[in-house]
């Protein structure tokens, strides 16, 4: 994209014409790249900013800012933090944010309200929320106002909102599409409804160069969508890799760079397409309600007892990466299917297996009285309840959780069927 007046947002970034040749060059070519950046606010450093903003006027590309509207004081990670501090406070960031994406082309998108952290993380796990198990009503109420204070510091209406920590659920789709919001952008695959559009990141700045020359060896249009932070972005070697992920975007001659907004208006159904195609890739905890979510805990248990790969999830990337979305969504087709049936043995065994161990021992090893039968029965009875109730508690997914309870309950009865048959 062409810029009126590269350099006009900062005296000493200026722009020769030279360099957007290659952008020029670009029109209609089969590899698109977005470039994502998240947590420009009003804690950030503007002279920073303006040091990124300089690596994409250079090549004449524009970028997606992901914006916090209230940023919290205290640290993203800070759940007991109160303190937030508006965009508006800091009028130096306001200006460059507005002249910039005025005359770069960049897009300005609503990256979460406050971006902190609530009690249901798990820091542990390196899981943080801030939208995700919130109230529908709670969640609208913090995008409607991020999106108005938005609207009113930087005169933009912004069209796309990024979750924090690219994490959210069904109530935060619910209130982008009451909002006036329709692109969502998260993880490398995105949760949607009918009526928006979900376009998630699949690599950043250092991997960038492998995902490029893997896209030019295909023939097919391919979707890179690059998330970096700027506020984060401060090593050498960072802002290196950042400016080489731009250079070869602009100067490759298959290669567009496109905001998510671009995305929406001239690219919908590839990016349908390539979201749908990625749903394999990504962890299967986060495909909330998909038989895939409720089968994850026992195919991870296999995997690590038999050093299984998952090999689907691998395929499904390496196709991802050759734009060969229509093969990849088929593979998350049979993968749901088999899911299925993995899910279905898993809960017979959870049944089976109690039942099979009391009949060993109460069989073959014979235990010589029923009162001997009842106790080996009851312990492992109740030692089967207490480790699924631990194993409940520490479960951080809504599907492993409901699922871990489903397979406690079919244990208890196979002990309890156990002790009707063996132990009277």
């Amino acid at each position: 994209m062409m810029l009126s007046n590269p350099g006009s947002f900062d005296p000493h970034g200026s722009t020769p014409r030279s360099a957007l040749q290659p952008v020029l060059r670009a029109k209609g070519a089969r590899v698109i790249v977005i470039f994502r950046n998240d947590d420009p606010s009003a804690m950030s450093d503007v002279e920073h900013e303006r040091r990124i903003a300089r690596i994409f006027s250079r090549y004449g590309v524009p970028q997606v800012l992901g914006v916090i509207p209230n940023c919290c004081e205290e640290g993203f990670r800070e759940i007991r933090g109160v303190r937030n501090r508006p965009l508006e406070s800091n009028q130096a960031m306001c200006a460059f944010l507005r002249d910039y994406a005025a005359e770069s082309g960049s897009e300005i998108a609503l990256h979460g309200f406050t971006h902190r952290t609530h009690r249901l993380s798990n820091p542990s796990r390196r899981e943080f929320y801030e939208f995700r198990g919130v109230s529908l009503e709670e969640q609208t109420g913090w995008v409607q106002t991020g999106f108005a204070m938005i609207e009113s510091t930087l005169r933009v209406r912004p069209t796309t909102f990024i979750p924090p920590w690219n994490r959210l659920d069904a109530n935060t789709l619910i209130a982008c599409e009451r909002s006036g919001i329709s692109i969502v952008s998260a993880g490398e695959w995105t949760h949607t409804r009918p009526g928006l559009l979900s376009l998630g990141v699949n690599c950043d700045p250092a991997d960038f160069p492998r995902r490029l020359r893997v896209a030019n060896e295909s023939s097919n249009t391919v979707l890179i969508r690059v998330l970096f932070h700027s506020l984060t972005t401060r090593k050498v070697e960072e802002l290196a890799q950042l400016e080489t992920a731009v250079r070869l975007a602009a100067t490759s001659p298959e290669c567009e760079v496109l905001t998510l907004q671009q995305i929406g208006q001239r690219h919908s159904d590839l990016a349908r397409k390539a979201n749908a195609a990625a749903e394999l890739a990504v962890d299967p905890t986060e495909r909330h309600g998909t038989a895939a979510a409720r089968a994850a805990v026992f195919r991870r248990a296999a995997r690590r007892a038999f050093f299984i790969p998952n090999a689907a999830a691998l395929t499904a990337s390496q196709r991802c990466d050759r734009g060969e979305y229509d093969t990849a969504a088929s593979l998350v087709a049979a993968d749901d299917k088999l899911a299925k049936s993995q899910l279905l043995l898993a809960r017979l065994a959870c049944l089976a297996l109690p039942f099979l161990l009391a009949a060993l021992l109460c069989q073959t090893v014979r235990l010589p009285s029923s009162g001997m039968r009842w106790l080996v029965i009851a312990v492992g009875g109740t030692l089967s309840a207490v480790a699924g109730l631990r194993a409940c508690r520490l479960a951080t997914a809504i599907d492993t959780r409901r699922e871990l309870r489903v397979a406690t309950i079919l244990t208890i009865l196979g002990w309890i069927a156990a002790a009707a048959m063996f132990a009277t």
